[in-house]
């Protein structure tokens, strides 16, 4: 951990895999950011010739590093923290936008007393798919926000737009080829004490898969990178969670919604609440006038139906409230309608997928990822 001044120098990097996407923005940003003490590294592998054109105007000004054929990840971080010579360095994947003019300087002074800090992030609102995602990023912000304010240590990142110190990211080995790199740099952190700190000052803006296929690829990578993370950590995230269960739990409900729905509706199964909801149906049904159909009906099903009818109201109504103030304190948007959606449709289907991957990962050994390098 150091103590930064404004004349703290600042390696900004970026890695690119063949297409520019947001690089022409980030690049034309952090030039003009009004911060002095700054150098730009931009790792590629694979360049299109548009990526070639974009850096071709720039680079008297950037340090680039050029690899015909593809290295992953994990290799251009590893090589930009070699070449870089920033005391602090800030790496920012190539599908962020930065808005705030005076970025560099925020994210210096915030570095204040920590080793590690994630920046929030915000989903660009422009599909439907990007309308459930966003609601994602509240999960991952406030997940962040919680562990900063509560611990001051990270048992995780969103890699997507993190700062860190040279000396801390040396301490912790640089980083491993890992399918979920951020992941395992945040529980190493956590293992070694370092101080981590949730950026709410600023932000940056990402962008969303753009279509169901690029989701579905996306989401792949994560739920079988986190089935990889929790195959090596399990034990450490054993204890942390035993010593810190309430924040994990929090945390990990806020993630999955749906998670804590089906628990309690295994919970609630064959109890005496059960019988009590069949018995408040039935009297409903004697009421309006329809206890001929509730004869017609097993009780059984009629206590499923109602079961999960009466759950998934109250837990809609629950994460909603709890979404609303997580979204006030992250100072993010909120939709009810379509929390809604994501709520009863979207939470579902990514809880199934991040269980059924992670399982394949812990059981079948499956780590067959597609389009990924490590």
């Amino acid at each position: 951990m150091e103590v930064p001044s404004m004349k703290t120098l600042i390696s900004v990097i970026i890695p690119v895999y063949k297409e520019p996407k947001t690089l022409p923005h980030l690049l034309r940003k952090i030039m003009h950011d009004p911060y002095p003490h700054k150098e730009i590294i931009v790792i590629i592998d694979e360049p299109s010739n548009e990526t070639l054109k974009i850096i071709g105007e720039y680079h008297e000004k950037i340090k680039v590093i050029i690899n015909e054929e593809r290295k992953g990840k994990v290799y251009a971080l590893n090589k930009a923290l070699k070449i870089s010579k920033g005391e602090l360095l800030l790496f920012l994947d190539n599908d962020v936008l930065i808005e705030d003019d005076n970025f560099l300087e925020k994210i210096v002074k915030e570095m204040k007393n920590t080793d590690i800090g994630e920046i929030k992030k915000e989903i660009v609102r422009d599909s439907f798919i990007s309308r459930m995602v966003y609601f994602d990023y509240i999960s991952f912000n406030f997940g962040s926000y919680m562990f900063s304010n509560k611990l001051g240590k990270c048992l995780a990142l969103n890699g997507a737009a993190v700062a860190i110190w040279r000396n801390s990211l040396l301490k912790l080995g640089g980083f491993r080829r890992r399918v979920s790199e951020d992941l395992d740099l945040g529980t190493r952190s956590y293992m070694l004490g370092l101080k981590f700190k949730f950026i709410d000052s600023t932000k940056v803006l990402n962008e969303a898969p753009s279509d169901i296929k690029e989701w579905f690829k996306q989401r792949d990578r994560w739920t079988k990178g986190t089935g990889l993370w929790l195959k090596e950590h399990w034990r450490y995230l054993v204890r942390v969670l035993r010593q810190e269960h309430r924040i994990v739990t929090l945390t990990l409900i806020t993630l999955y919604p749906s998670l804590l729905i089906t628990i309690i509706s295994l919970l609630v199964y064959n109890t005496h609440v059960g019988n009590f909801l069949v018995l408040l149906l039935l009297g409903m049904l004697s009421r309006f006038r329809l206890y001929s159909l509730s004869i017609m009906i097993p009780s059984q099903v009629i206590y499923s139906i109602l079961r999960n009818a009466i759950i998934n109201i109250l837990g809609l109504a629950l994460f909603c409230i709890y979404f609303i103030y997580a979204s006030k304190k992250l100072n993010l948007k909120f939709n009810v309608l379509e929390f809604m959606i994501y709520y009863l449709l979207y939470s579902p289907i990514w809880l199934f997928i991040t269980l059924t991957n992670v399982i394949k990962v812990l059981l079948l050994g499956d780590i067959k990822i597609k389009d990924w390098k490590i």
